[in-house]
C-alpha cells in the first residue's frame, strides 16, 4: 500500500527497495462502473470511457452566447438552440431608434434614453408626441414655459407662463415701481458710501505726500548740514597740517642752530631758542586737541557732530534693514530639512505677479543640518512656463553655503513640495522628486544659488482660490518643503 495513506490511494509494488505503480490495480480502476456527472444523463459506463462520454454527453453544459450582454445560464447542449431564441439577453432591434438592445433592457431604453421615444411637454402644455430628442427645443419656445418676472432682480417673485405674465405686469405696476425705487434708493446710497470711502483714500494719499514731501525736505537739509560741517572739518585739518609743517621747520632751524652754538658757545641765545621751540609746540598741541588727531577727526565736537549725521544720513536705514534681515533669517531657518513658508498677502501678492511687477517670490534660506546643504523655495503665484496664468509653480532651489567644499555632490536627497490644508483634514496636495545627478540644478553652487527646478504645473489656480478652499485661509498660505535627510551624515 502507498506509504503516505494507511486506506490507500493506490496500489504501488516493492521491488529491491524501489516503489513502483501497480498497473493491475489501474487496470481493476478503469474496468469500475461509474455514472455521467450531468445532471438528467443517468447514465453508467466503465471509468476509462468516462471522459469520452462527456464530451459527447447532450446533458454537459456550455455558456450562452449572450454571455457578452449578461447572461450568466449554463446551457445544457440539447437546448442551446431553443435557449439562443428566447434568451432574455438576445439583441433585438428597437423599433424607434433602429439601434439593436438586449432583450430584457428595450424597455429601459426606451424610457430612459431612447431619442425618437415620445413624451409629454412637462410644462403640460397639451403636447404629447414630442421626441426625446426635440423636447429640449419644444421647451424653449413652449407657450407654457414658466417665467421669473422682469422685476425680479429688484424683489419680485412671480413666476407663470407667458400670459399670466402679462396680467402680472398689469396688476402689479405700482408695486413694480415702488421696488424699483427702493431699489434705486439703496443703489444711490452704495453709491454715496463709495464716494464717501474714494474721499478718504484721497485724503489719505495726499497727507501721505505730504509726509514723503516733508521727509524729503528734512533729509536735504540734513545733506546740507553735513556738506558744510565736511568743509569746515576739510579746513580745519588743513590748518593742523600747515602748523605740522611749521613745527618741524621750527626743530629743523633748532638743531642748524645748536651746531651752531657749539662752535660759537653761544649758549644764552639757544636756551632762549628752546624757550620760543617749547612755547610754538604746546601752541600747537593745543590747537591739535581743539581739532582732533587723524583725518576722521575723531575727538572734536564738529568732527563728532559730523560722524552722527553721516551715521544717520547714510547708514541709519541700511542697518536697519540688515539687521532686520538677518534676524528674520536666524529667527526662520530650520536645520532639519524641513521649511514651513507662511505666504501673507495672498491676493496682492498675486495682482502684482499677474501684472508683471513681483512674478517669483523666494521663501526663507533652511538647511538638512547645521553644517548641511543650504536650500531655499521659490513660487509663481500666477505660474510659470506651462502654468502661467493657470497654474501655482513651485520650485526647489539649492543655494551656495558655508560648507559646500565639506558636502557630497551632486545633491541627491529627495524632495517633497507640499501646499498644506489649514482645515485640519490633513488633506495636503503634494509632489515629490528625486534629483536628476545630471542637471545643473543640483551640482555644487558656483554662485549664489542654482537654477530652480521643481513643478510648474504644481497646484491649479481654482483649486486653491475656490470659496471653500482649505488651502487658503485669512489671505494666506502655507508651503512646506521636506528634504529627505536619513541617509545624511554631518561632514
Amino acid at each position: 500500500m502507498c506509504p503516505a495513506n494507511e486506506d490507500g490511494c493506490e496500489r504501488l509494488a516493492r521491488h529491491n527497495g524501489t516503489i513502483y505503480q501497480d498497473i493491475c490495480a489501474k487496470k481493476e480502476v478503469k474496468e469500475l462502473i461509474v455514472e455521467c456527472p450531468y445532471s438528467g444523463c443517468g447514465q453508467q459506463m466503465k471509468w476509462a470511457l468516462l471522459e469520452q462520454h462527456k464530451s459527447e454527453c447532450p446533458h454537459a453544459t456550455v455558456p450562452c452566447i449572450n454571455a457578452v450582454h449578461g447572461c450568466i445560464t449554463p446551457i445544457p447542449v440539447k437546448d442551446a438552440e431553443k435557449h439562443k431564441a428566447n434568451c432574455p439577453f438576445r439583441l433585438v432591434e428597437c423599433p424607434l431608434c433602429h439601434l439593436e438592445y438586449p432583450y430584457c433592457m428595450l424597455e429601459e431604453h426606451q424610457n430612459r434614453e431612447c431619442p425618437e421615444y415620445s413624451l409629454p411637454c412637462p410644462f403640460k402644455c397639451g403636447e404629447q408626441t414630442i421626441c426625446r430628442k426635440d423636447l429640449e427645443a419644444h421647451q424653449g419656445h413652449c407657450a407654457a414655459r414658466p417665467e421669473k418676472c422682469q422685476y425680479h432682480q429688484f424683489g419680485c417673485q412671480f413666476v407663470g407662463t407667458q400670459h399670466d405674465l402679462e396680467k402680472h405686469y398689469k396688476a402689479e405696476t405700482s408695486q413694480h415701481l415702488q421696488m424699483a425705487l427702493v431699489k434705486f434708493g439703496e443703489m444711490s446710497l452704495e453709491q454715496m458710501q463709495l464716494e464717501r470711502k474714494f474721499k478718504e483714500s484721497e485724503n489719505d494719499k495726499v497727507m501721505l505726500v505730504q509726509r514723503v514731501q516733508h521727509a524729503n525736505s528734512e533729509a536735504v537739509n540734513l545733506r546740507s548740514i553735513v556738506s558744510q560741517q565736511r568743509d569746515k572739518v576739510e579746513k580745519m585739518e588743513k590748518k593742523l597740517k600747515d602748523l605740522q609743517k611749521a613745527v618741524a621747520t621750527h626743530v629743523e632751524s633748532k638743531f642748524k642752530v645748536e651746531e651752531v652754538m657749539s662752535e660759537v658757545a653761544l649758549k644764552t641765545d639757544l636756551h632762549k631758542q628752546n624757550k620760543e621751540l617749547d612755547a610754538l609746540q604746546k601752541v600747537t598741541r593745543d590747537l591739535a586737541n581743539k581739532v582732533g588727531p587723524g583725518s576722521g577727526g575723531a575727538g572734536g565736537p564738529n568732527s563728532g557732530h559730523l560722524h552722527r549725521l553721516e551715521q544717520t544720513v547714510a547708514h541709519h536705514d541700511v542697518r536697519l534693514a540688515e539687521y532686520d534681515m538677518r534676524f528674520h533669517v536666524l529667527e526662520t531657518a530650520s536645520f532639519d530639512g524641513i521649511l514651513l513658508w507662511k505666504i501673507k498677502d495672498y491676493d496682492r501678492r498675486k495682482n502684482e505677479a499677474v501684472g508683471n511687477r513681483v512674478i517669483s517670490l523666494y521663501s526663507q534660506p533652511f538647511y538638512t543640518s547645521r553644517h548641511g546643504y543650504k536650500m531655499c523655495a521659490r513660487i509663481y503665484l500666477n505660474g510659470d512656463g506651462m502654468g502661467k496664468g493657470t497654474h501655482i509653480s513651485l520650485f526647489f532651489v539649492v543655494m551656495q553655503g558655508e560648507y559646500d567644499d565639506l558636502l557630497k555632490w551632486p545633491f541627491r536627497q529627495k524632495v517633497t513640495l507640499m501646499l498644506m490644508d489649514q482645515d485640519g483634514t490633513g488633506k495636503h496636495l503634494h509632489d515629490s522628486f528625486r534629483p536628476d545627478p545630471t542637471s545643473s540644478s543640483f551640482q555644487k553652487p558656483r554662485s549664489n544659488m542654482n537654477v530652480a527646478s521643481g513643478c510648474p504645473l504644481f497646484v491649479s489656480q481654482t483649486v486653491v482660490e475656490g470659496a471653500n478652499s482649505p488651502y487658503k485661509k485669512n489671505d494666506c498660505i502655507f508651503i512646506k518643503v521636506i528634504v529627505d535627510t536619513r541617509d545624511l551624515s554631518d561632514p
